[in-house]
């Protein structure tokens, strides 16, 4: 269908084509990091980041309660009394907001106009602190054991 685009000027695929041809594209090249597992030099990365990954699976639950949370809490800050103006959107953005701000994305523009600005700006420094340097230093440690483990095995296969 793609190629479809290339040889014929009247065709015009849908959006959802596209959607399937990226998660087929990034889905290839998983399988191609898959395949690189058969050689010596790169099965071991391959291998340690499948194991940290799934090692990964309770911080990560606990990582979007997190986010959940002051994405809700940021949220009940940022209501106005215009009810018409708050819509399901405004819920998912609150959530990106939490994790763009665990991400260094620090857009505080509109705090001021907020119900309560103070409120506001505590719980955000609270959400940077606990995102930003407990949750990653935990992550960290969960890495740091993943690998720890993934040696430990390697040093038993090659006695």
């Amino acid at each position: 269908m793609k190629l479809n685009t290339f040889y014929n000027d009247n065709y015009d695929p849908s959006d959802f084509i596209y959607t399937i041809h990226s998660v087929a594209t990034l889905l290839m090249w998983i399988k191609f990091l898959y395949f690189l597992r058969i050689f010596r030099s790169t099965g071991y990365l391959v291998r340690t980041l499948t194991d940290v990954i799934y090692d990964m699976k309770v911080f990560l639950l606990i990582l979007f309660i997190v986010y959940f949370g002051f994405g809700e809490a940021f949220l009940r800050l940022s209501e106005k009394s215009d009810p018409e103006a708050q819509f399901i959107m405004n819920y998912a953005y609150c959530w990106v907001y939490a994790f763009r701000l665990s991400v260094g994305d620090n857009a505080t523009d509109t705090f001021n106009d907020t119900i309560q600005p103070l409120t506001l700006w505590i719980l955000w420094v609270i959400a940077g602190i606990l995102t930003n340097i407990v949750m990653l230093n935990l992550l960290i440690s969960i890495i740091s054991e993943s690998f720890a483990k993934i040696n430990e095995k390697s040093k038993e296969a090659n006695y």
